[in-house]
């Protein structure tokens, strides 16, 4: 059944246009200060900028949930870590790569998560949005609804003092929740993302509130290439040397 299950998945998704929105966390696969399980080796984070970059597909991440048939990629980081600033910021506006950020303000200006004023700094550059991922980090669908509002709302109106800009995504924290954290994304927030690892099209973009992405580290590069190379241009061909 999975077998038929899985053969069906990849005929429909060979045939509708798709694009990608790539999640990223920690870009060093051992980092001084470990603050997610989520690792992925410096050089082959640069490796698929560089093919991003080659191959021009890069799009922001709303464009790419409005208009997936134009077979784009986005590129996010959660959390708010530090290697953000320190090793993909500079690489996305070498190559002026759009991308977005969902920060918890709970974590601004603790050890190894961003500081305020590079928060400031990124939300300036016109390539970078700022999204939430949640006040403290919390599971939502655990939580009373109380508290669910609070995470919500209070996370917006903090990063939006910190920018000055409008903080119009989220992304649901280790992808999870129920109807009640729906709703009140929902009525909070333009889009909200998840963790589903399937591509974005016409049918997975339907319900603005848990559009997917892919998540990809060194536990699953090898295995999320295969699937993303089979219907887009080989944007992560991983180099040999790494494999």
């Amino acid at each position: 059944m999975l077998v038929i299950k899985d053969l069906c998945k990849r005929i429909i998704y060979g045939k509708i246009p798709s694009s990608y929105i790539f999640m990223f966390h920690h870009l060093q696969s051992y980092p001084s200060i470990k603050l997610s399980n989520c690792t992925l080796n410096q050089y082959i984070f640069s490796s698929i900028l560089e093919n991003i970059f080659s191959f021009d597909v890069c799009a922001t991440l709303e464009e790419t949930v409005k208009y997936p048939h134009r077979r784009k990629i986005a590129i996010t980081f959660d959390d708010g870590l530090e290697d953000v600033y320190n090793i993909a910021y500079p690489l996305c506006n070498k190559f002026k790569l759009p991308f977005t950020v969902f920060i918890v303000p709970d974590f601004v200006d603790k050890e190894g998560y961003m500081k305020t004023e590079q928060i400031v700094e990124l939300s300036a550059n016109p390539l970078v949005h700022i999204g939430s991922h949640g006040m403290s980090h919390k599971i939502l669908k655990n939580l009373p609804e109380a508290d669910i509002t609070y995470e919500v709302v209070r996370s917006r109106h903090v990063l939006e003092d910190i920018t000055g800009k409008t903080v119009d995504l989220f992304a649901y924290s280790h992808g999870l929740f129920d109807y009640r954290v729906f709703n009140i994304v929902a009525s909070n927030y333009k889009y909200a993302f998840g963790t589903k690892p399937r591509p974005c099209n016409i049918l997975t973009t339907i319900n603005k509130y848990d559009v997917p992405r892919f998540n990809i580290d060194d536990s699953c590069i090898l295995e999320r290439s295969e699937f993303i190379n089979s219907y887009s241009k080989g944007i992560l061909n991983i180099p040999n040397k790494y494999r």
